[in-house]
């Protein structure tokens, strides 16, 4: 393999052109593991009547030792390049080459999870009656998920770390909250009813609880900087859990307005007074989708077999808003405005939706329609 002149090598990793800036100074501790999981599992299965089967399953899984990012706040290094200042601040590292500073962001394994669900299924086995002939299954999910960090990944976590430099805190355990798509209740049922004529039709319910939300400060003093972080004294992705809707937040918006001003001890208020959001909106984000799929089959001298299909997705067109990112899996706007942003001191866009779920042909994305045609020999 061959290289363009001027690339790293192992003798001279460092060579090329120097960028006066980047992702900052990441590095990977020492002790770093590989993650490890503990999982314990306990079920049972009963056959009901002479078509009926249910079962029921408890799951509780643990995970340790897995990914998260820190900043680096003490050393045991006597080089000049690099300075701690103590206090709970980030240690500072100077390029001697380039004169650039930054702060340096360590991995460790010091992320944890838990996860305890209850699986419950319902099932009814093929049944003739008459000329029809049909099925039925229906599972339902009751399950929490906690963790450090939304993702346990270096980016995510720069946020969790604002929150740490304004309240004095130190260590991912502080940081403990539901998991991002952590969704309480789920629900889905499925059956197919086989006709006369080579007819079937098979619908697909779904259901989920919703998933919780940080809120978000694009524009939090910290040390100096503005810098992005939720509203520091409200734990991890609380809305929708233990602030169940505006109301409360904004008594909780109320008391951070309250607080003396930084740098006093913590807790202060490092950003200034925030407006309050519009009143009597529920957190809950629900999930519902009614999929379809209509057949009709055409078979030929019994080897061959043709098909046709159409499908409905999300058949009542129902609003079903989520993210695809870790920063926003609950799919609306959840950010706080300093106080005056608007006339009367409230939020209008707060909780407005970003985005659907689904895609393009995905499960409970707006209303769509499929067909096909299938031949088989």
């Amino acid at each position: 393999m061959q290289f363009a002149p001027g690339s790293p090598t192992l003798a001279n990793p460092f060579s090329g052109q120097r960028q006066a800036g980047g992702v900052g100074i990441i590095v990977v501790d020492k002790n770093t593991h590989h993650p490890m999981f503990q999982q314990t599992s306990i079920g049972f299965q009963q056959q009901l009547g002479s078509g009926w089967m249910m079962s029921a399953d408890g799951l509780y899984l643990f995970g340790q030792r897995m990914l998260i990012a820190q900043y680096l706040r003490s050393t045991t290094s006597t080089s000049p390049d690099i300075t701690c200042p103590g206090n709970n601040q980030p240690c500072i590292a100077t390029d001697p080459l380039t004169g650039i500073s930054d702060q340096v962001t360590v991995a460790t394994s010091n992320a944890h999870s838990w996860y305890s669900g209850l699986l419950v299924n319902v099932s009814h086995k093929p049944v003739k009656l008459g000329k029809f002939t049909y099925l039925f299954n229906a599972s339902y999910t009751l399950s929490k998920t906690l963790d450090y960090s939304d993702d346990d990944q270096v980016p995510s976590y720069t946020t969790v770390e604002n929150v740490n430099l304004i309240e004095g805190t130190v260590g991912p355990q502080t940081e403990k909250g539901y998991g991002a798509s952590d969704e309480r209740h789920r629900l889905t049922a499925y059956g197919q009813i086989q006709m006369p004529w080579g007819f079937s039709i098979s619908p697909l319910y779904t259901f989920g609880s919703g998933v919780p939300a940080d809120t978000y400060l694009p524009d939090l003093n910290v040390n100096g900087q503005s810098l992005p972080a939720r509203l520091p004294i409200l734990a991890r992705n609380s809305l929708g859990r233990s602030v169940k809707n505006s109301n409360q937040l904004n008594t909780i918006i109320n008391e951070w307005n309250a607080l003396p001003a930084c740098p006093a001890p913590a807790p202060c208020n490092a950003g200034g007074p925030l407006e309050n959001v519009p009143s009597n909106i529920n957190f809950s984000s629900p999930f519902n989708s009614l999929d379809v799929r209509l057949m009709k089959v055409f078979t030929f001298k019994e080897r061959y077999q043709l098909q046709l299909i159409a499908e409905s997705f999300n058949l009542f067109n129902s609003l079903n808003v989520l993210g695809t990112t870790n920063t926003n899996y609950y799919g609306r706007n959840v950010s706080l405005l300093p106080q005056g942003t608007n006339p009367g001191n409230i939020n209008p866009a707060f909780f407005q939706p970003v985005s659907t779920a689904g895609g393009f042909y995905g499960s409970g994305g707006p209303r769509a329609f499929q067909f096909a045609i299938r031949f088989s020999f």
